[in-house]
C-alpha cells in the first residue's frame, strides 16, 4: 500500500503516535513509582516492635526501587498488585509473595479469627517476601471506625459521624489508638480517614465527619496523624464527590449534580 503523503494525514498519525509513547511511558512510571512505593515500608515498619515507629528526617531521601525488581517486568506488575487476605497465609499467596508477583494484601479477616493468628500469617507473608529478594508488603485493612471496622473488637472506640461532635485532640487519640493496634498485627495501611462530606442523603455519611469542610480537614488530618505516628500509613480517601452519592457505588452507578467548584 503507497504511504499517505497527504499533509494533514501524516500530522494526526504523528499526534497518535506521541499519543501512544506517552501512555507507554506513564503506564510503566506508575508501576515504578508503585514499586518504589512498597520500599518506603523498610523493616522497621513490619518489625515485631510495639512501640511508633521513629520518625524518618525531613531531609532523608525516599529509597529507590532495587534493581532486581526494576529488571524484571513480572515483579514490577507484582508490586502494582494488592490482594485480598483472609487470614490465612495460604500455599498461593505465600509463592506469589516469595515471586514477587504481589506488592501486597488487604486484610479481611472472618469473623472471631484470633489476632494472634493474623499476625502470624502476616509474619510469614513478610518472610516468604524477604526470602524472595523482594520489597516489604503492604498490608492495608479498613479500620476507619464507625460503619467500617475489619476488627470490630478494635479501635477506633469513636467513629467519624461521633468525632464530629468531639474535638481535635480526640481524632489524634483515636487515630494513634488504631495504628498502635493494628501495628502489633503487622498491617501497616490503613485505608481511612474518608474525608469526604456527610451531606444529606449521602450514602457515606455515617463514614464522615461531618458536613462541614474546615471540621472534616481538621478532624481527619487529626486522625491521620494519629495512624502515622504510630507507624501506619493513612489513606486519604472517596473525594471529591463521593458525600454527594446518594446510591452505593460498590453495589451500582450514582450521578452527582455538582460543579466543579462544588466538588
Amino acid at each position: 500500500m503507497t504511504p499517505p503523503t497527504d499533509p494533514r494525514t501524516l500530522r494526526r498519525r504523528e499526534q497518535a503516535r506521541k499519543r501512544t509513547a506517552r501512555h507507554r511511558g506513564l503506564a510503566l512510571g506508575v508501576a515504578a513509582v508503585a514499586a518504589a512505593g512498597i520500599g518506603l515500608w523498610l523493616g522497621g515498619r513490619a518489625s515485631d516492635d510495639d512501640d511508633p515507629a521513629e520518625p524518618e528526617s525531613a531531609g532523608s531521601a525516599p529509597p529507590s526501587c532495587p534493581r532486581e525488581i526494576a529488571s524484571d517486568p513480572r515483579k514490577l506488575a507484582g508490586q502494582a498488585l494488592m490482594v485480598r487476605f483472609e487470614g490465612t497465609a495460604t500455599p498461593e499467596l505465600i509463592r506469589a509473595a516469595r515471586r514477587g508477583e504481589i506488592g501486597g494484601l488487604i486484610a479481611f479477616p472472618p469473623a472471631g479469627l484470633a489476632a494472634g493468628t493474623i499476625r502470624e500469617a502476616i509474619e510469614r507473608m513478610q518472610r516468604a517476601a524477604r526470602e524472595g529478594g523482594n520489597a516489604p508488603l503492604l498490608v492495608a485493612t479498613d479500620q476507619e471506625g464507625g460503619d467500617v471496622k475489619r476488627f470490630p473488637q478494635a479501635p477506633p472506640d469513636l467513629g467519624p459521624a461521633e468525632l464530629a461532635n468531639a474535638d481535635e485532640a480526640a481524632a489524634l487519640a483515636e487515630g494513634r489508638a488504631t495504628g498502635r493496634y493494628l501495628r502489633r498485627l503487622g498491617i501497616n495501611v490503613d485505608l481511612a480517614p474518608v474525608l469526604d462530606l456527610g451531606l444529606p442523603g449521602s450514602f457515606v455519611a455515617s463514614r464522615t465527619f461531618g458536613p462541614d469542610p474546615a471540621s472534616v480537614a481538621t478532624l481527619g488530618i487529626a486522625f491521620a496523624s494519629g495512624l502515622e505516628e504510630a507507624g501506619v500509613a493513612a489513606t486519604a480517601k472517596h473525594f471529591p464527590g463521593l458525600g454527594r452519592a446518594t446510591v452505593n457505588t460498590d453495589l451500582g452507578p450514582s450521578a452527582v449534580d455538582a460543579s466543579r467548584r462544588e466538588l
